[in-house]
């Protein structure tokens, strides 16, 4: 890459910066537009769209990550002001796939499979299970954004650096109240990272994921953005409010939610015979 592309690069990550974007967006834009400017060898929208071509074509790139792709590159170009390059890159509509997601008796058997090896795994995975947050926002919280008494967990800054409050079932403000305490925590992160003075990594709990899923013989492909998934899907399965289920997992649109109202064929017969108007007399 040259210096003067190198140079319009660092400008672009360090607007985004400022601009409040996630350290994840910004690591994910940086991938694609340099990708992209190694590739590149003139700043065109038709390098763009042999550029598109050639990670769906020839390095196979999923439909989702030629999405993502054409956001970061569409960005970049109104960013360093090529406006007329920009206005000609049209995101292709982003798939709509049925998200993954794990029964309640296969999440029950991952959280007791954690607590008889470790608590601290078992509190890690069951705050993911129990609330549905971003694997992003459970590294990032603070002693201080735990209220056990009135069971909620503050979530400072998440996507779109919104604050929002997740609610904790009793059982599990009890274990969090103990574990601070027995810590002796007042401060600083809630699960530390080996240095102690930063959080846990995001892929330190894909591997714990992904571990405790192996070790229960769980067939699915299980990540931290499944258990997302299944809080939002089994709560919905449980009857909650689609818009209760918006506010907390910090969805702005509630059309972002509405992807969970996959209910199975016999979740429909169930919901049927329940609900169904009764018109024989």
């Amino acid at each position: 890459m040259t210096p003067e592309k190198m140079q319009m690069l660092q400008r672009f990550l360090d607007d985004l910066k400022v601009m409040g974007m996630s350290p994840h967006t910004i690591k994910m834009y940086n991938y694609f537009v340099k990708k992209y400017l190694e590739w590149a060898d003139e700043l065109s929208a038709e390098s763009v769209k042999k550029f598109l071509r050639h990670l769906l074509l020839d390095l196979e790139y999923k439909n989702n990550s030629i999405y993502l792709a054409t956001m970061a590159l569409k960005k970049f170009f109104e960013n360093i002001g090529y406006k007329n390059i920009a206005s000609l890159i049209e995101p292709p509509k982003r798939p709509k796939n049925l998200p993954k997601y794990l029964t309640e008796r296969e999440i029950g058997i991952i959280l007791k499979k954690a607590r008889e090896i470790s608590k601290r795994d078992y509190l890690v995975l069951a705050v993911l299970a129990y609330t549905g947050m971003r694997v992003s926002e459970l590294c990032n919280l603070h002693v201080e954004d735990v209220d056990t008494t009135r069971r909620i967990i503050h979530i400072r800054g998440g996507k779109g650096s919104k604050d929002r409050i997740v609610i904790i079932p009793s059982h599990l403000a009890d274990e969090l109240e103990k574990y601070i305490r027995d810590h002796n925590m007042i401060s600083g992160p809630l699960f530390p990272g080996k240095s102690n003075k930063n959080g846990i990594t995001p892929r330190t709990i894909q591997r714990l994921v992904k571990k405790y899923a192996k070790m229960c013989n769980i067939k699915k492909e299980v990540t931290p953005h499944v258990f997302r998934h299944s809080f939002a899907t089994n709560m919905l399965r449980r009857g909650a409010d689609i818009r209760y289920i918006q506010r907390l997992l910090g969805h702005s649109s509630l059309s972002t939610t509405e992807i969970y109202t996959h209910l199975s064929e016999a979740d429909l017969i169930t919901v049927y015979d329940r609900t169904h108007p009764k018109y024989e007399l």
